[in-house]
């Protein structure tokens, strides 16, 4: 497999060929960029479970474009901090999806457009709505990419891979704030539509 310094110009430049080609980095052993003949560029991660000799596991970091080099090169760092931690981040991915606990969203959307008389919306848009809403109240910016899962967020480079902190007593009170906003408005609305005029 070839080996090169992944740069931004180096990604753009590398040819597409009749079969999936990997471009290992020369900077970050295990770290590289997957090549396939349709000109998809796929950010993956190669590591050991154990020490050698030990099954060898892939990990698909995301696709060039979506991920940039820099986000890959941080969720690479992960994977290998996590290894040294005794864990298997591609397992672990693989377990949170067999579980699936949200499914059959679209038959539930349906309901909630049925429901709410709105209709037009999709899942990302109450994830940004919570995140903008969150900051209007001042709840910190790496609060909340942890409530949303964020792997690459407020906390990035270096420090996302040293940092460990779940921040749980912090998301446990923005998501306080943020229901008792939700809440508030809820109610406003409900008692315009009974006829009970606001006062400001």
């Amino acid at each position: 497999m070839p080996r090169t310094k992944l740069t931004k110009s180096a990604i753009d430049a590398l040819p597409i060929l009749l079969k999936d080609v990997v471009y290992w980095d020369a900077n970050c052993p295990g770290f590289g960029v997957k090549v396939t003949p349709t000109g998809r560029k796929v950010f993956v991660v190669l590591y050991r479970t154990a020490g050698a000799g030990s099954r060898l596991r892939k990990y698909t970091i995301g696709t060039y474009g979506r991920v940039t080099l820099n986000q890959a090169r941080v969720t690479a760092q992960k994977v290998f901090a996590a290894k040294l931690d005794g864990r298997d981040l591609g397992a672990e991915r693989k377990d949170s999806r067999r579980s699936a606990p949200f499914q059959d969203f679209s038959l539930a959307k349906r309901e909630l457009d049925q429901l709410s008389g709105v209709t037009g919306w999709r899942l990302h848009d109450l994830r940004r709505t919570c995140v903008s809403g969150m900051a209007r109240l001042g709840v910190a910016p790496h609060v909340a990419d942890k409530i949303l899962n964020h792997q690459n967020g407020a906390i990035s480079g270096v420090a996302a891979v040293y940092q460990r902190h779940d921040f749980l007593a912090e998301r446990e009170q923005a998501l306080t704030l943020w229901g008792a906003h939700v809440a508030r408005i809820t109610a406003r609305a409900m008692s315009d539509r009974n006829g009970i005029r606001r006062v400001a």
